[in-house]
């Protein structure tokens, strides 16, 4: 919520950040999805993707699979993304956002 108490938008870039500082072993990825939406996502080290926030579907995460057979190669591409609806990656209020994500994921776990 925001200060006035209305809902404050949760991004695919700001989940993806959360969920890889707790954990490590998975790296965030900022592109397009099927060429034509900004995206967040992470990807382990064998480059699968773990997509938290799938756009246009109902559910999620899912995993695809990065075998270069497999369809990932046509619906992530890779690109340096900064901005999302005009707040910056590097901004306080982005990182905050970030942080708050990760705390209620973390007392989720307990």
């Amino acid at each position: 919520k925001e200060e006035d108490g209305t809902d404050h938008l949760v991004s695919c870039h700001m989940l993806a950040r959360a969920v890889a500082e707790i954990y490590p072993e998975l790296e965030v990825v900022d592109g397009n999805f099927c060429k034509d939406f900004l995206h967040s996502w992470c990807e382990n080290k064998a480059g699968d993707v773990l997509d938290l926030y799938p756009v246009g579907t109902i559910g999620g995460p899912i995993l695809v699979t990065g075998n270069g057979q497999g369809p990932k190669r046509s619906l992530y591409e890779k690109f340096p993304v900064e901005t999302y609806f005009d707040l910056k990656f590097s901004s306080v209020r982005f990182k905050k956002d970030v942080q708050i994500i990760k705390n209620t994921l973390l007392a989720l776990q307990t």
